[in-house]
């Protein structure tokens, strides 16, 4: 665990079977992702189920997703969880995988998810979590991160842009309306 101003403390996670990772993941994952739509003003099925049924489906998404990886990557360096406490409350997630998913032979390692509750925004949660993960992952061989973000994430685009992430050119081609970003580390 490692200890960060303003009271965050960062910890990495490699075993995905802990039912109580992945509550508070769901949880987390749900109340950002609520919490931006709603800022948006966008109304779509999601916005329309209540907070405990989102938590649930995202619950078992998450749970599913994990346990593939739990059976896929024993004593791999990747993928990896981690989890940002704020005066002991879990405030953010991320998750990190390697990036061969775009890249066959990459020294790239991908954040396929990063959230932060609303209530712990702007308190420096999502810059501690990357902070810790830069420096672990940079130990792992890794010489890039790589994430996509939804292109109305104002925020998020923001807080990439003055970390010193880079707007790079999608994978393959792809197309949709997610930018990608890349940093050196």
């Amino acid at each position: 665990m490692n200890l960060l101003p303003n009271r965050v403390a960062v910890k990495a996670h490699t075993d995905f079977s802990l039912p109580k990772l992945a509550e508070d993941f769901a949880r987390i994952h749900v109340l950002a992702y609520s919490d931006r739509k709603q800022k948006l003003s966008i109304k779509d099925d999601l916005r329309k189920a209540s907070l405990n049924e989102m938590q649930k489906y995202q619950l078992e998404s998450w749970l599913k997703i994990f346990k593939n990886f739990l059976s896929a990557s024993q004593g791999e360096k990747l993928p990896r969880i981690y989890t940002a406490t704020y005066d002991g409350q879990v405030a953010g997630v991320a998750f990190f995988q390697d990036n061969h998913f775009h890249f066959k032979d990459s020294e790239s390692a991908l954040m396929t998810s990063l959230c932060v509750a609303p209530e712990f925004h702007r308190k420096g949660i999502a810059r501690s979590i990357l902070n810790v993960a830069e420096q672990e992952i940079k130990s792992f061989g890794y010489r890039e991160l790589a994430l996509e973000v939804e292109c109305d994430n104002t925020p998020a685009i923001s807080a990439y842009n003055h970390m010193r992430w880079h707007q790079s050119d999608r994978p393959n081609g792809e197309k949709g309306c997610y930018h990608y970003y890349t940093k050196d580390i």
